[in-house]
């Protein structure tokens, strides 16, 4: 039960419809952790990527081995070299997804597994609605500015209105763009 606002800035906002609280955005680097997220920093719970948590495991294994050998050394290297490629890969597909303008259409698929969003900058961006990352399909550039987003929940299926009257459809179960309507 989810609320999603699109802004002028090309940001999406995720509100919590029965608690009226904020749940992240896309791109999900838009807003701090949620209220959850650093309650859950907080209180010291584990959750898949605690750094803490890796940190502790790993001092707890490098004591037991005697300390850190060259070679260890050499391994967290090319890990934290890996890290780093993989966050920038990450932080170039969101740049690359991400709105330029105004946010004129979201639509979320029947399952809540992908949010679709049409743009002002001509783009069509599908996200993952749990991780609030951009799908590896996107963007779709569509051929002039969208103006209007209307979904249909029962055959998944999304018309966008451009900005030169012409019209495309897109089917949210296949991630594609179905027809194109010339105005």
């Amino acid at each position: 039960n989810f609320a999603v606002v699109g802004t002028a800035g090309g940001v999406c906002y995720r509100y919590n419809l029965q608690s009226g609280l904020p749940r992240g955005s896309y791109p999900r680097d838009a807003t701090s952790p949620t209220e959850e997220e650093e309650r859950k920093r907080k209180k010291g719970l584990r959750f898949a990527g605690d750094v803490g948590r890796t940190t502790r495991m790993l001092e707890r294994s490098a004591s037991k081995h005697g300390g850190a050998s060259p070679s260890d050394a050499d391994a967290a290297e090319r890990d934290r070299r890996g890290r780093d490629a993989a966050e920038s890969r990450r932080a170039a597909a969101v740049d690359r997804a991400s709105h330029v303008g105004a946010v004129v259409g979201i639509a979320v698929d029947s399952l809540n597994r992908t949010m679709v969003t049409a743009g002002s900058d001509s783009k069509l961006v599908l996200w993952n609605f749990a991780t609030r990352m951009p799908h590896r399909k996107s963007p779709i550039v569509l051929p002039s500015p969208a103006t209007r987003m209307c979904h249909v929940r029962d055959t998944d299926l999304a018309a966008i209105a451009m900005s030169d009257y012409s019209v495309a459809v897109f089917d949210c179960s296949s991630l594609s763009v179905v027809r194109m309507f010339r105005g």
